[in-house]
């Protein structure tokens, strides 16, 4: 939990609200490719418009963040056989 946070406190430290494709890119590590193949995938917030920019609200990104926390958390603490089993 503290690895994924740590890799994205420009998000989560950040004043700014509204966080373009490429701010997105540069915190989350991940190309702009795969954040909008994500998007189609619906694993990622899709962004809002404003005008003709697409923008993402910090807040929204921090519940993907802290969604994926808990989906890892939740893997790692399942016993390893159930979860080859399920």
């Amino acid at each position: 939990m503290k690895k994924l946070k740590s890799l994205n406190s420009e998000i989560l430290n950040s004043e700014i609200l509204l966080f373009s494709i490429k701010q997105l890119s540069k915190s989350l590590n991940l190309t702009s490719t795969s954040i909008y193949n994500l998007i189609r995938a619906n694993a990622f917030p899709a962004p809002i418009k404003v005008g003709k920019r697409s923008l993402w609200p910090k807040k929204v990104i921090e519940q993907w963040i802290d969604q994926k926390i808990r989906e890892t958390n939740q893997l790692h603490d399942q016993d390893p056989l159930t979860a080859i089993n399920e």
